[in-house]
């Protein structure tokens, strides 16, 4: 099998994991939304949205127009140049679609497609002008550059006006709704559907439809001619369907704004963005046929058969269309990115995802400076209604959604308004970038960046965003570098990059379901069972003979470093979880000693990462090893904190009375305050201690805080759980008339 025989069967089997792993991140685009406010069931949505993939796969125009996007010209390529082009696009297509899915971090095909394309095609136009002894000025002959530019510009532009446009419509709606919908006017509901309706009608027409001759002419000049008219009395029927369907099924308008949001979003994002996986693969199947057709060797054959849109068949955007809608139904990966989006935007408190840096740290304290000076000059009474309009109805925790209908509905509406807006302008943008910014514009607006979550969710938008610049510069570089690996090596390069793109699918998959195996484990642990606490405190034990064995000079302890910061982080899930939980019941006495449970566990795991991380940051600055006394004081508390460890374990998996193992806990306590005072002791007066006497105090310390928490978690187990004869543990104690049991409730995710 010759190169370009192979290439187009390589293009043929890229296409299609091309649209798993584009639709797997799209997906967000219209199911974030729906998704948050809980609009429908998961299944529901789903199937609302599979029917719009496949209405908009059918009605798409089937074909990404190379010589339309005005990255190369096609006219300055030979085949064996665009094949090149080609196949590097779309290898660098799934591998880097795939990354962003497996991190859960939404993405835009569009532009991961224009920059590849940027990418390999200047690559190629290098060597070619090279070839053909041409100075390399001349590569802008190859290359529209000013239209790479345009789409940047109007991508940057987007993104702040998108953001903008959420934030200032969602203030203003929730100011005349408020959070209590339940009470808010019904007419209020209804003329606001309509409104929404409109614009999500006008955009499905726009976006969706715009390709397909299912609008008469006659009723396309009649709205040209008339767009009042029009507008009017698009409201008026959407109005009128919102009423209906509210007075013959009882759904709520605002639920039905958002499930036609949803519909509509779908259906546009397969007529147009289908494009962006199966329009590579059919230019290059007709720069085949054209070749096959043409007699010429590839590397004298110009392109200018592409010049020409490459028309798909219906056959195979059907089939398309069922590809996606499979993989919004089993793709793992696509849940993960919506819930990424709704997570940076939920209403409620919870585990942040991102941690704060300098710069979400600096943009908050601007803002809460800001507001501070703006405060005093708003009316006293004008702000008591902001607030008042403003407050969330009480509600137990787990049971709201991310968001309400309100939020969604203005998300969808404002989203596909702005498309619609640059659709009409002929500006170029990305859906994904406005429906992102639009939702974080509208959470930011509904209070839902509060002191407490502000840094975490600014740090989440601002990877968020770091990311969409790192999928433009990665795309082109990354395509480039293939390029030039295939444009040289042909064959052998083939089989190279193939086997990059196999291994980079098989790794991404592994390290996902680990994730997410781990993120199931921490959701499905019970507040309290014993059989956890065992596995829990074995991993402590380890992570102290990992600080042992570094004591010792023994190798590395990144494992055990990393091993503790995963344990802190699940138990800190858990904490919260059991809080929240706590907070929602009634009698919850034993419940808040759950929690304060979990706080000992967070403790204990904590003091054993800071003892790894300190004896290892000794080492790496190559500070004053310690001296035998020194040594042999802290080797013992290490050992000791192990074995005490392993003492509570026993005492979980084969229960007796606790004073045995009390009693060694003080004991050891007790022996470890007397190295200290032997430590401070052999200082002389007035002298600072070296390092590696704080070393030695820093690892007494720690390891009497395990054994402080040790004790602690003793107690607590022992009076949250009655013994059995002839051992083992029995159900926790009955709980007062109306509370759920412990071991029964999963924490909430």
């Amino acid at each position: 099998m010759d190169f370009y025989t192979a290439g187009l069967a390589i293009l043929v089997l890229v296409a299609c994991l091309d649209l798993l792993v584009g639709v797997a991140n799209d997906a967000v685009n219209f199911l974030n939304s729906a998704v948050g406010s809980r609009a429908a069931s998961l299944r529901t949505l789903l199937w609302i949205a599979s029917v719009g993939v496949l209405l908009g796969s059918l009605l798409s125009s089937g074909m990404m127009e190379v010589a339309r996007s005005g990255i190369f010209v096609p006219s300055q390529f030979t085949f064996h140049g665009v094949m090149v082009v080609f196949l590097a696009v779309m290898v660098t297509d799934i591998i880097l679609l795939d990354l962003f899915n497996t991190l859960g971090m939404p993405t835009s095909t569009t532009v991961s497609v224009v920059f590849e394309l940027l990418g390999a095609s200047a690559v190629v136009a290098v060597v070619t002008a090279t070839d053909r002894g041409l100075p390399l000025s001349a590569v802008g002959d190859f290359i529209n550059g000013a239209g790479a530019l345009r789409i940047i510009t109007g991508i940057l532009l987007s993104v702040a006006i998108a953001f903008t446009a959420g934030l200032i419509a969602q203030w203003a709606f929730r100011l005349t709704f408020t959070f209590d919908l339940a009470r808010t006017s019904p007419w209020l509901k209804r003329i606001w559907s309509g409104l929404a309706l409109s614009a999500i009608g006008y955009f499905l027409v726009m976006k969706g439809l715009k390709h397909a001759d299912v609008i008469p002419a006659a009723a396309s000049q009649f709205s040209a001619a008339h767009p009042v008219i029009t507008f009017v009395l698009s409201v008026a029927a959407a109005t009128t369907l919102a009423i209906a369907l509210e007075r013959l099924v009882k759904l709520d308008p605002l639920r039905v704004t958002v499930l036609a949001g949803t519909f509509a979003l779908a259906t546009a994002f397969a007529s147009n963005d289908l494009v962006n996986f199966i329009g590579v693969p059919l230019a290059g199947l007709a720069a085949h046929d054209a070749w096959a057709a043409s007699g010429a060797s590839p590397d004298s054959l110009r392109m200018d058969a592409l010049a020409a849109p490459v028309a798909g068949q219906n056959g195979l955007l059907l089939l398309a269309g069922l590809m996606m809608v499979v993989t919004l139904h089993l793709s793992r990966k696509a849940r993960s990115v919506t819930e990424t989006e709704v997570n940076l935007g939920r209403q409620s408190a919870g585990k942040e995802r991102f941690k704060p840096g300098v710069v979400s740290r600096a943009l908050v304290g601007i803002w809460l400076w800001v507001d501070a000076l703006l405060k005093p000059l708003i009316p006293t009474r004008l702000s008591a209604l902001m607030e008042e309009r403003f407050r969330l109805p009480d509600a137990a925790e787990e049971d709201r959604p991310a968001f309400d209908m309100l939020r969604a509905s203005v998300n969808l509406t404002v989203a596909s308004t702005l498309i619609v807006v640059a659709t009409t302008m002929k500006l170029p943008l990305s859906t994904t970038f406005v429906t992102f910014m639009v939702a974080m514009g509208s959470s930011l607006a509904d209070r839902s960046w509060g002191r407490d979550s502000a840094v975490y969710r600014v740090a989440g938008v601002g990877h968020v965003l770091m990311g969409w610049f790192a999928t433009a510069a990665l795309a082109a570089l990354t395509a480039g570098l293939i390029a030039t690996v295939l444009w040289f090596l042909e064959g052998v390069g083939l089989g190279l990059v193939s086997a990059l793109a196999i291994v980079s699918l098989v790794l991404s998959t592994r390290w996902h379901r680990r994730r997410t195996a781990r993120q199931g484990a921490a959701n499905a642990e019970s507040y309290v069972q014993p059989a956890r606490l065992v596995r829990f405190l074995g991993r402590a034990a380890e992570g102290l003979r990992g600080a042992e064995g570094l004591l010792r000079s023994r190798g590395e302890a990144r494992g055990a470093v990393e091993a503790a910061r995963h344990e802190a982080e699940l138990v800190e899930a858990l904490e919260a979880a059991a809080l929240r939980f706590a907070q929602s019941q009634a009698g919850g006495a034993d419940r808040m000693s759950v929690v304060r449970l979990y706080r000992h566990e967070g403790d204990l795991i904590t003091a054993v990462g800071d003892i790894i991380e300190g004896i290892e940051a000794h080492r790496a600055n190559l500070h004053t090893p310690l001296d035998d006394m020194q040594a042999r004081q802290a080797l013992d508390a290490l050992q000791d904190t192990a074995h005490r460890l392993r003492d509570v374990e026993a005492w979980l998996e084969s229960p007796a009375g606790s004073e045995a193992v009390e009693a060694a806990l003080a004991a050891s306590r007790r022996r470890i305050q007397d190295d200290v005072h032997h430590q401070v002791g052999t200082l002389e007066s007035g002298q600072a201690p070296s390092k590696a006497s704080r070393l030695v105090l820093s690892i007494l310390g720690e390891s009497d805080r395990v054994l402080g928490a040790l004790q602690e978690i003793v107690s607590i187990v022992g009076r949250l759980f009655p013994r059995v004869q002839p051992g083992g543990w029995g159900q926790p104690r009955p709980r007062p008339l109306g509370s759920a049991p412990l071991t029964a409730a999963a924490p909430p995710s």
